[in-house]
């Protein structure tokens, strides 16, 4: 996977990015594992993950 377009705002706590998932894993459990690890790492901070599928 890779991550781009990373943002975050610390008044308002949102982070926002784009990831780039491989074919070797179904993109929703892809974004619900990282909002699950990413919120517990970071609770207090509402999340925007955007899935991009590598079509290289």
């Amino acid at each position: 996977m890779q991550l781009h377009g990373f943002y975050v705002n610390l008044e308002d706590r949102t982070m926002r990015f784009d990831v780039v998932m491989n074919f070797e894993i179904n993109p929703q459990e892809g974004l619900d594992i990282l909002h699950k690890e990413i919120g517990e790492a970071y609770p207090d901070f509402d999340l925007h993950i955007a899935a991009d599928i590598d079509a290289s």
